[in-house]
């Protein structure tokens, strides 16, 4: 897995996500609309810590959009879900998992530590307490 990649050789999962092909996108249906936000705040810390285009084609980029994708589908009454719940289940291992891929590219490479930032950033203001504080 990457966890493990990214624990015991780092640089290997640098070059790995330097041989990709940039053009490569990982698309992710949704099954629902996006809701809209409306609080100004929110709004703002957004803007503040939103990502470039270069950023976004980053190996951790796409990652922490797959992450987002995942954590958003889940349903709003489990009840009503089918037998398996889309979505992630151990969302506290995955944001581990997720944290220590995105520290081996901060180790590997000193220009990622902005966008690292980011990325923490964005977990730790998660509104999902389970994510903040994972």
């Amino acid at each position: 897995t990457a966890r493990s990649v990214s624990v015991s050789r780092p640089v290997n999962l640098v070059k790995f996500a330097e041989k990709q092909d940039s053009n490569q996108i990982l698309e992710v249906t949704d099954c629902e609309e996006p809701q809209k936000e409306t609080n100004k705040d929110k709004m703002t810390v957004i803007t503040q810590y939103s990502l470039t285009d270069t950023e976004k084609l980053h190996f951790t980029s796409k990652l922490v959009d797959a992450f987002w994708r995942l954590h958003a589908s889940k349903p709003a009454n489990p009840m009503l879900a089918p037998v398996c719940l889309p979505g992630l289940t151990n969302l506290d291992v995955t944001v581990d998992a997720l944290v220590e891929v995105i520290h081996a590219f901060t180790l590997c490479d000193p220009e990622c530590v902005q966008l690292a930032a980011k990325h923490y950033m964005r977990m730790l203001l998660s509104l999902d307490p389970v994510v903040s504080f994972a």
